[in-house]
C-alpha cells in the first residue's frame, strides 16, 4: 500500500511446517482470527474512504493473554521481494495462490484444496468399518491428519501417514503405504471430518497401478468427528 511492504518482505519463505495447519491446530484462540479479520476490515475501509491513517507501515501485534496490542514499525520494502520488488516474480493472485499452495492450512474447517468426490464403492460409513474392526480382519488403518491431532488422539492400530507429506513426497510414500498394505490388507483412510481422507483415498487408488501391493482402498466417511456421533460416544472430541 503506497509503497509499503508486502508480507512476503516480512516473510519471503512461506513456513511449509506451520503454515500447512489450521489456526486450532497451532493453537490460537477460535476468537483471535475473527477478531484480527474485523481489524483488517476496519483497515480496508479506511483506505476506500480515504479517512483515518491506515496502518500500512506498521506491524500490529495482539497479545490475547494480556489484551494488550503493540505496534512495531516495519522495515521498508525488500527490492528482491518476488512479490513488490523491483523485478517480481509473482505478478498475480493467481500466482500467489499458487506459490503458496504448500503453506496454506485448512480454512472455514475444511481443506482449502477443493472438495474431491469418489465413489460409493471406495465409501465405507463408520458403523461399517466398526463391523469390519470387531470382525477381527486384517487391514490397514490409514490416519491422514498431520502428527499433533493424531498425537492427540487416534482409533488404536492407526497408523498415521499425514496428507501434507503424501503430497510433498508421493514416490516414497506411496511405497510405504505399498509395504503396509502387503498386497492382501485392504486400506481405510481416515482423518478428522472425512475431506483429506478423500484426497488420500483418491491418491492410493490412482497409483493402485504402479503399485501392486495396493489392493483395495477406501474412505472412512466423516472420518473421527463421524465415529464419535455414530460408534463411540466417548471418543475425544477436539
Amino acid at each position: 500500500y503506497k509503497g509499503g511492504p508486502c508480507y512476503r518482505c516480512l516473510y519471503p519463505k512461506p513456513n511449509l511446517k506451520e503454515g500447512s495447519k489450521s489456526c486450532s491446530d497451532n493453537g490460537v484462540l477460535g476468537p483471535v482470527p475473527g477478531l484480527i479479520g474485523i481489524l483488517q476490515a476496519v483497515e480496508t475501509i479506511k483506505i476506500i474512504t480515504g479517512a483515518g491513517d491506515v496502518l500500512s507501515d506498521r506491524l500490529l501485534m495482539y497479545d490475547s493473554s494480556e489484551c494488550s496490542f503493540i505496534r512495531i514499525k516495519k522495515p521498508p520494502k525488500q527490492q528482491k521481494c518476488p512479490v513488490s520488488g523491483t523485478n517480481p516474480t509473482i505478478t498475480s493472485m493467481e500466482e500467489s495462490f499458487a506459490a503458496s499452495e504448500k503453506a496454506r492450512g485448512p480454512s472455514c474447517s475444511a481443506m482449502i484444496m477443493s472438495r474431491e468426490e469418489i465413489s460409493d464403492s471406495m465409501q465405507i460409513s463408520c458403523e461399517e468399518y466398526d463391523r469390519v474392526r470387531h470382525a477381527g480382519e486384517d487391514h490397514i488403518l490409514l490416519d491422514v491428519r498431520v502428527k499433533e491431532q493424531y498425537d492427540l488422539v487416534a482409533l488404536p492400530g492407526a497408523i498415521n501417514i499425514p496428507l501434507p507429506s503424501i503430497l510433498q513426497s508421493l514416490p516414497q510414500k506411496m511405497n510405504e503405504i505399498s509395504n503396509l498394505a502387503d498386497g492382501s490388507k485392504p486400506i481405510y483412510c481416515i482423518c478428522r471430518r472425512g475431506i483429506a481422507s478423500v484426497t488420500a483415498t483418491n491418491i492410493i487408488s490412482k497409483a493402485a497401478n504402479e503399485y501392486p501391493n495396493l489392493s483395495s482402498v477406501k474412505n472412512v466417511t466423516g472420518g473421527l468427528n463421524s465415529w464419535r456421533s455414530k460408534v463411540d460416544e466417548t471418543f475425544p472430541k477436539y
